[in-house]
């Protein structure tokens, strides 16, 4: 007697995980550090203030810088662990910066405007933006450098230039461009540096502006080798990816709207977060200590748009009264509200994210399967995790191969050993459906069902589970019809011997 499990069971545990990325369709979109010098604050709302060194000042809308060892740290260097690296050489970038300059250095050797390094002062893949009169000049220490000229502009005359450079990864093409007449143009030829041999990621990396090199780059050089920016300034910015050149105009005009909350975490569009999750976002820089913040949260979109239900914070984080619901989207944005007497309200953006899973598939790769015999090589009882016979909609086949049969011995099994002990929901089963079931029947019909822990002790699973036959025995596209519930127990083995088929 031949008895037959049909590929493919799930067996689902439940598990957490939190990913996802904000999107919109400007230049906030994937915009990390944003300085316009007004102050020190990161207007990207990512947290990344800067902190002056030296005789470094701000006034007027400018960072003045003399030359001296004056410079900004964006961020304390320590903290970059957690947002390590912002600019690197494994993904794409965008640098813009608009400054001002006394230097009349033509080429190679001019002042440092930007610099990206790791917090020892003798690491390796450094990244450096310099000017010179005619251009800029990047600087990947020991690794690569190429330069960018414009003919017959000269950068030290005191004039705000601003100067953007996008780095795309999977080729490591660097492209600088300029504004002319409100269109963005290219200056140089477009110039190709690998950097990704030098990048460390074991490293906390930091960027500084107008760089006094100390504490980001070599300092091996001479103090006459790259010397810091003497000159101004006055806006600064990173984005993770490379901005389209239509964009790039856009800067001049473009401002993050500092009084708005931003940063929102989860990250908008966010997927799998936990259903107790604290919502958390950066403030506006307007917002008091207390009842500075409004809250919406809803399932429907248009509760949140219309500002139906909210709840006003001291906090910049509101933590859930009760869990969320599973696998659901939920709406949520954050007014900002002015202090007295105005108590004006900055109407935040609508984000959203969605609940967790009840329960997520264990992966094919993560569980072996034995049987206790085999019909044929390949109808082996791997053919019963690794989704064979199933197409996207998981719907099943009707190939022999694609699902495993016993050799006929009685009180045939299958065992399924996973990569460590989970807590398991559900197993999907697809029984038997080959060209000949509809006259052999070899689906499982009467199942025993064991599980364990160490794979010595086992327990029944309830009583006997009869498996459904397929609904129309050899005929394509079908469906699973049967689904063993394990309620939460927790194992590392399940053991299936079939009664009867």
């Amino acid at each position: 007697m031949c008895r037959k499990l049909c590929c493919l069971i799930f067996l689902l545990v439940m598990a957490l995980s939190l990913t996802g990325n904000s999107a919109n369709a400007d230049l906030v979109d994937g915009l990390l550090i944003w300085h316009d010098f007004e102050d020190l604050v990161d207007g990207s709302g990512n947290g990344h203030d800067a902190v002056l060194g030296g005789n470094a000042r701000i006034f007027d809308g400018l960072l003045w810088l003399d030359g001296d060892q004056d410079y900004a740290d964006i961020g304390a260097l320590a903290d970059f662990g957690p947002v390590n690296p912002l600019v690197d050489a494994l993904n794409d970038f965008t640098i813009a910066v608009a400054y001002a300059c006394t230097s009349t250095v033509e080429g190679d050797g001019g002042s440092i405007v930007v610099s990206v390094g790791p917090a020892a002062a003798d690491g390796s893949g450094d990244f450096s933006l310099a000017t010179s009169n005619d251009g800029q000049y990047i600087d990947h220490w020991w690794t690569a450098n190429l330069e960018s000229d414009q003919s017959g502009v000269g950068y030290a005359d005191g004039t705000v230039h601003l100067v953007v450079v996008t780095y795309e990864q999977a080729t490591g093409t660097y492209s600088f461009y300029h504004i002319e007449a409100g269109a963005a143009v290219a200056h140089g030829s477009a110039a190709m540096a690998d950097w990704s041999g030098q990048w460390d990621q074991s490293l906390d990396y930091g960027i500084r502006l107008g760089s006094h090199r100390n504490a980001t780059i070599r300092v091996d050089e001479g103090t006459g080798f790259f010397p810091d920016l003497d000159g101004q300034i006055d806006m600064f910015a990173i984005w993770d990816r490379a901005l389209a050149t239509s964009e790039i105009p856009e800067i001049a005009e473009y401002a993050p709207p500092k009084e708005k909350a931003t940063n929102p975490k989860p990250d908008d569009e966010a997927i799998d977060v936990p259903r107790d999750v604290t919502l958390s976002w950066a403030p506006g820089i307007y917002a008091p200590a207390v009842n500075g913040h409004i809250v919406y949260l809803s399932e429907n979109f248009n509760d949140v748009n219309d500002g139906i239900g909210g709840i006003t914070q001291d906090a910049s984080s509101y933590a859930l009264p009760q869990r969320l619901d599973f696998n659901t989207t939920y709406y949520w944005r954050v007014d900002e509200v002015n202090a007295p007497p105005t108590s004006t309200v900055f109407e935040g953006s609508v984000w959203s994210f969605t609940t967790e899973l009840l329960a997520y598939p264990i992966d094919g790769n993560n569980i072996t399967a034995t049987a206790s015999s085999l019909y044929a090589a390949d109808q082996g009882p791997e053919n019963s995790i690794n989704g064979s016979g199933l197409d996207a909609n998981d719907l099943h086949s009707t190939v022999a191969e694609d699902m495993w049969l016993s050799g006929g011995e009685p009180n045939a099994w299958i065992e399924y050993e996973f990569d460590k002990v989970h807590k398991l929901h559900q197993m999907w089963v697809w029984n038997s459906n080959q060209l000949m079931e509809s006259a052999l029947g070899f689906g499982l019909k009467d199942v025993t069902i064991e599980y364990s822990t160490n794979g010595t002790v086992y327990t029944t699973l309830g009583t006997t589970h009869e498996f459904t036959r397929a609904p129309a025995p050899g005929a394509p596209n079908y469906e699973h019809n049967t689904t063993v519930d394990f309620n939460g127990v927790t194992a590392k083995y399940v053991r299936l011997t079939a009664n009867s088929n």
